[in-house]
This record gives C-alpha cells, sequence and structure tokens, in this order.
C-alpha cells in the first residue's frame, strides 16, 4: 500500500512538471542588430527609459506602459546599472521626430546635463495573432500563434553614439484541445488583452541581458 502511495506521488509531481515545460508549446527569439560589437567598461551607468512608443495607434497605451514599467524594474534587479524613467526632463524633448521616432541624440544632450550614460527607446512594431482550429466537432484540436515585434535603440549621451539597435520577434506556438466550445469564443481568446499586454511584456524584457551588456561598452562618467 505503501509502494502504490509513493509510485503515485511521483507519478503526480512528473505530471506537473511535464505541464511546466510542456513540449508541445514552441517558443522562438529572433534578434536583427544593427550595431555592430566594441570592447569597453563602466560599472553602474545610469540609463533613461523613454517611454515607449507604438507603430500601431490603435492599440491601447496600457501596453508599452505596462511593459516599460517591468522592463525598468527588471534592469534594476542585478544592480548592474540604475535605469530611471524620464519624468526629470523637459516635455518639449520628448517630442517625437519623423516616422515615430525620438530624436535621441538632442533627447542625449539634457540627459547628460541629468547625470545619465546613455538613453533607451523601446517601441513595438508589429503584433500578430492567430488561431487555427477544426470548425466541427466536440474534441477539437487548436493552435494558438503569437507574433511580437519590438526594437530598442540605445544612444549613448555623451556624444549621442548608437550603441545598441536590435529588433527582436517572438513566436510562440501553443497547441491545445477544446471540448464542447463554439468556435466563436476562439476569437475572444485571441483578442484577450491581458493575454496580449504579457506577451509585449516578455518580449521586451528578453531585451535586458543584452542592455545590460551593451551599457557595458558606455564609459562611466563620475558627477561630483
Amino acid at each position: 500500500m505503501k509502494f502504490f502511495l509513493y509510485s503515485s506521488l511521483l507519478l503526480l509531481l512528473s505530471c506537473q512538471t511535464i505541464d511546466r515545460t510542456s513540449p508541445v508549446s514552441r517558443r522562438e527569439v529572433k534578434d536583427r542588430s544593427s550595431i555592430t560589437k566594441g570592447d569597453g567598461g563602466g560599472p553602474r551607468n545610469r540609463l533613461i527609459v523613454l517611454p515607449f512608443l507604438d507603430s500601431s495607434e490603435a492599440r491601447p497605451a496600457s501596453l508599452r506602459d505596462t511593459a516599460r514599467s517591468s522592463f525598468i524594474k527588471e534592469l534594476n534587479r542585478n544592480g548592474e546599472l540604475v535605469a530611471v524613467d524620464s519624468r526629470d526632463m523637459k516635455p518639449e524633448s520628448l517630442k517625437l521626430v519623423e516616422k515615430g521616432e525620438y530624436d535621441l541624440k538632442e533627447i542625449g544632450k539634457q540627459a547628460q546635463a541629468l547625470g545619465a550614460n546613455a538613453v533607451l527607446e523601446g517601441k513595438i512594431i508589429d503584433i500578430r495573432v492567430s488561431r487555427k482550429a477544426d470548425n466541427v466537432g466536440v474534441i477539437r484540436q487548436m493552435k494558438s500563434e503569437f507574433e511580437a515585434v519590438v526594437r530598442i535603440r540605445i544612444v549613448q549621451a555623451r556624444g549621442g553614439q548608437e550603441v545598441f539597435n536590435t529588433v527582436k520577434t517572438v513566436n510562440l506556438e501553443e497547441p491545445t484541445v477544446r471540448v464542447a466550445e463554439r468556435v466563436e469564443k476562439d476569437k475572444a481568446v485571441t483578442n484577450n488583452p491581458a493575454l496580449i499586454e504579457a506577451i509585449i511584456r516578455d518580449a521586451f524584457l528578453e531585451f535586458v541581458p543584452q542592455v545590460t551588456a551593451a551599457l557595458v561598452k558606455v564609459s562611466w562618467e563620475g558627477r561630483i
């Protein structure tokens, strides 16, 4: 009897582990960098993170605001740099230029006066969500496909040199099974705002190690 209970417990734990690392889900991340690598160093750089941008005005501002807040928090977690928002900068300096992007060189001049070493711009380029499923049947095989395309640019405050420019594409495929539910409900799941918000947030968080490494190349300037 004891052996049976022990075996059942092991089986239950194994099933829980499989659920968390499901082999049927596939996640893929692709980077496209526009900056060549270089050498450099300097501890505790101060980075100003500008309000995130979105190529589409139709999407709610909460997508980029939530992603930015989580991004700043994660950057500060390991203590290798100091990431702050742009509340101390003059509003007029945050005006967008052509193609909906910041003039990072001009913003960098003010950032340097505030003691920052670099300025970061994050942008949502595209979000694509689709769901494929059998149209009929009580038990239907389904597959959800998510793709988030985001970009981060970093400019050194002193001199305005671009030290990081990378577009990251995060793809997630997740097969599921729906039982005794109508096809109409599939669209509601696909357009779930909370789900889209989480995907965008996680896509930007993928940048954290790269941003930290890029700022190591930015020369540290102490202010007394």
